[in-house]
């Protein structure tokens, strides 16, 4: 069976496959479900290959993707089980660009009223390169992570960010279930993220509680630079003199 996705446009009733993503596999029927056995998916950045199993009412089961690429530069491989409480996902690979899931991370909202609870979930994941924002990468990367009752109860993460190693944790605050994040180079690690670019260097210690499409914490940073921040410039020219009583320049706000 083989399909193609075109790109519509409904006012004018016209079709296009010039920019279409195509799925091939093979449809075994059984009587636990459906599965898609030699599944390729080619939608020209993104790729899969790979084997899905469905459940009867077509619900996916267990997912075995031996190639993905979502970015370029991608080399990864994903596997998923989903129960009735809980999705099992493993990613492992030389290359992952984290900015998509980055994204999911930063600008995630609540659920809509009604929606329901959102089911728990268990994340492994080992690369040995894992590309974020603004250029910035880290090796050697291993990250557990679950959630439950809509916190996250399981984390555990380290790699290299920058110049200095990440390591993350979970931590009991007031009886509460945090993640929390140190390293030595704070400014990559915000930078990697996308939270902040015109720092640099610095010990960061980060404790927060992540909830549905909330976090809510506090991070501390030691000994940083800060690089052509407009807004310390305007404090610092509006707010402190800047010569001394002989003339000299106190602080050059260049």
């Amino acid at each position: 069976t083989a399909y193609e996705i075109y790109q519509c446009d409904w006012s004018s009733d016209v079709c296009s496959s010039d920019l279409a993503a195509k799925a091939s596999f093979i449809l075994i029927n059984d009587t636990s479900g459906p599965d898609l056995e030699n599944f390729v998916f080619d939608g020209g950045t993104a790729f899969a290959k790979g084997t899905i199993e469905l459940d009867p009412v077509g619900g996916m089961e267990r997912l075995k993707l031996t190639q993905v690429r979502l970015s370029p530069g991608d080399d990864m491989q994903i596997m998923a089980e989903q129960t009735k409480d809980l999705l099992k996902l493993s990613i492992s690979g030389k290359s992952v660009d984290a900015k998509p899931f980055l994204r999911l991370l930063t600008t995630g909202t609540a659920p809509r009223a009604g929606s329901g609870p959102s089911k728990d979930f268990d994340v492994d994941l080992k690369a040995n390169l894992v590309t974020g924002y603004n250029n910035q990468s880290a090796s050697n990367v291993t990250l557990r992570m679950g959630r439950r009752a809509g916190q996250i109860r399981i984390f555990n993460l380290n790699g290299k960010f920058g110049r200095d190693n990440v390591v993350g944790s979970v931590v009991r605050v007031q009886n509460e279930p945090q993640i929390s994040l140190t390293t030595n180079d704070g400014g990559a690690l915000l930078n990697f993220f996308d939270l902040y670019r015109r720092m640099e260097g610095g010990k960061l210690q980060f404790t927060a509680l992540l909830s549905e499409g909330e976090i809510d914490g506090t991070v501390m940073v030691q000994n940083f630079i800060v690089r052509n921040e407009p807004a310390l410039r305007r404090l610092v020219s509006e707010g402190v003199a800047q010569r001394d009583r002989s003339g000299q320049i106190k602080i050059d706000t260049n």
